[in-house]
């Protein structure tokens, strides 16, 4: 999907594999189940904990400050 915008294909696994050498202390990826299934497996290779949202459609962020009403 990536290059769907411009991004040449296995640029932003390169630069994933780099941040996890960098030694992150985590990662949380959102996105296709292919490329999560990537992610696991670098994470588990470095012992790195990983936090993976896959093949969904609306991933969502709710700020500590939002106000959110119960229904």
């Amino acid at each position: 999907m990536a290059e769907r915008y411009g991004i040449p294909e296995g640029a932003l696994a390169k630069v994933f594999q780099q941040l996890v050498r960098a030694g992150v202390d985590a990662v949380t990826f959102t996105g296709s189940t292919a490329s999560g299934r990537e992610v696991a497996k670098a994470c588990a290779e470095m012992l790195i904990p990983v936090s993976l949202e896959l093949g969904g459609k609306d991933a969502a962020l709710v700020l500590a400050d939002e106000r959110v009403e119960e229904h």
